[in-house]
């Protein structure tokens, strides 16, 4: 496999791609066709199953469990069963692969600090973007949510912190780095990226333009992990982003309600869905479109790597790894 001088120096440098280099079993990408679905839904049938027996237990007793409508717990029991899947992509990772939990871009020294950063940096996408659909007449704010529910919005921040951080486990960690053991860098990100996109195709209010940004979030996100040379970033990230919209500004995520929140922002009457979200919420306007594309043209201009001499020996040890 033929690489470019730029990716060479990508994979000399990142301690992701370097560490996944060390991979005792490479798979063919085609096999990710059937091991991914099988980790992935085979994780949730997990969590599913211990979250049934847990249910009685947890509806039985007294406090903010016990009070939850269906609804709120339905969205609770969504948010904390992706624990599951980020279980079962680490141990595809350390006993099928054989590759460290560096590889995945679980890193040790700093961590707290690039989750900080991540999750204020969601936080500002997503008020960002709301401002951009205000500004072009696509929502209107409402009103403040009068003595919330203070337990099950932190319950529910919480949750979101699982969720956000098991879809860059099993995406970028898991899925696009074992891809990139095998193929060119971008591709691997392109095809993780559309896959991403897939796994929402029967959200409700789903559109072209929302399949569209949801592509381009599994680029940004490929590239920040890559980029920063580290997971809890993006996951962080992720989180945030959809706690912000769902629980803050009162906006649907990715189609779905996601309960208690602070503030309430609706879609205009009329408004095309391309500018306010629509029930897809934000994600489907071009607002979000003009955020993650900006970011990830920054991504790729910011090249911050060392200018490592490569000598024709070098590159072609690497393209013999490959």
């Amino acid at each position: 496999m033929k690489i470019t001088e730029r990716e060479y120096r990508l994979r000399l440098e990142s301690t992701i791609l370097s560490e996944a280099d060390k991979a005792q079993i490479k798979p063919h990408p085609l096999w990710h066709i059937v091991l991914f679905p099988l980790v992935y839904i085979g994780s949730m049938f997990v969590g599913v199953m211990v979250a049934a027996l847990a249910t009685g237990l947890l509806l039985g007793g007294e406090g903010v469990i016990s009070s939850l409508a269906d609804a709120e717990y339905d969205v609770l029991l969504s948010l904390f069963t992706t624990l599951f899947p980020i279980g079962g992509a680490i141990a595809y990772v350390r006993f099928v692969e054989r590759r460290s939990m560096a590889s995945m871009g679980f890193v040790r020294r700093g961590w707290l600090r690039h989750y900080g950063k991540g999750f204020g940096a969601g936080i500002a996408m997503c008020a960002v973007a709301l401002l951009i659909v205000l500004a072009m007449g696509g929502m209107e704010y409402t009103a403040a949510t009068t003595a919330p529910q203070m337990g099950l919005w932190l319950l529910t921040l919480v949750g979101f912190m699982v969720q956000g951080m098991s879809e860059e486990v099993m995406l970028r960690g898991y899925l696009t780095v074992s891809l990139a053991n095998r193929m060119p860098v971008w591709l691997a990100v392109a095809l993780s990226s559309v896959l991403f996109a897939f796994l929402h195709g029967s959200n409700a209010g789903l559109t072209p333009l929302s399949l569209v940004n949801l592509v381009l979030f599994g680029i940004f996100a490929a590239l920040l992990m890559l980029r920063y040379d580290n997971i809890w970033g993006i996951g962080a990230l992720h989180s945030a982003w959809n706690f912000c919209q769902g629980n803050i500004f009162g906006v649907a995520v990715s189609g779905s309600d996601a309960g208690v929140t602070l503030l309430n922002f609706n879609t205009l009457e009329g408004v095309p869905a391309w500018i306010g979200g629509g029930g897809f919420g934000l994600e489907a306007s071009v607002a979000t479109t003009i955020v993650f594309g900006t970011l990830i043209v920054w991504l790729l201009r910011k090249d911050n790597l060392k200018q490592s001499e490569i000598s024709p020996r070098n590159a072609e040890t690497l393209e013999t790894k490959q």
